[in-house]
């Protein structure tokens, strides 16, 4: 039961008793129902350009302000680890995002190290943890686990292990 009208661009949504009146590039419409599906503001000449939450602020609703997500993390280059050296290095890990020192996400995956910091789909996902609570005004931490699902014990024999002071041997799980 929905018609469908392309090549409509939608500029005002009002409200009436019995529907909405909708104003569009080839006139007035009316409806019983309207749903408003409308995206961002990140490709203006698809019509992607915020014109969508202007309507929805008109009819009442509240808008969240809108983060960056899905976009690589910046390290700073001075951080103790040199992550431009490991550039192009990727391997699974968990990042832990915390928020005013609770932790508010897991996320495990694989993480690319870049000359600028990390990417890859676990950096990807976590960004959005990390933008929104910045522009919320709230303590944001990461903590980077890069072995993931070893206990603290089986950590610390994998650190002796490799410099030499355990063998395969003495370790029975």
């Amino acid at each position: 039961g929905v018609e469908r009208l392309d090549g409509h661009r939608v500029s005002t949504v009002r409200a009436e008793p019995d529907g909405f009146t909708l104003e569009t590039s080839q006139g007035a419409l009316r409806a019983r129902r309207v749903v408003l599906a409308t995206g961002g503001q990140s490709l203006p000449k698809s019509g992607s350009d915020g014109g969508g939450w202007t309507i929805a602020r008109a009819l009442g609703h509240s808008v969240v302000p809108p983060v960056p997500a899905l976009v690589p993390l910046l390290l700073a280059p001075e951080a103790p680890l040199r992550h431009a050296a490991l550039s192009g290095v990727s391997h699974d890990v968990e990042i832990v995002v915390w928020l005013d020192g609770r932790v508010a996400e897991r996320v495990r995956g694989s993480l690319l190290w870049t000359h600028f910091g990390i990417s890859g789909p676990v950096a990807l996902d976590v960004s959005r943890h990390w933008t929104r609570g910045v522009a919320d005004g709230r303590t944001v931490t990461l903590t980077l686990n890069c072995c993931p699902g070893l206990s603290f014990e089986d950590f610390d024999y994998l650190l002796q292990y490799q410099i030499g002071r355990a063998s395969c041997r003495e370790r029975v799980s």
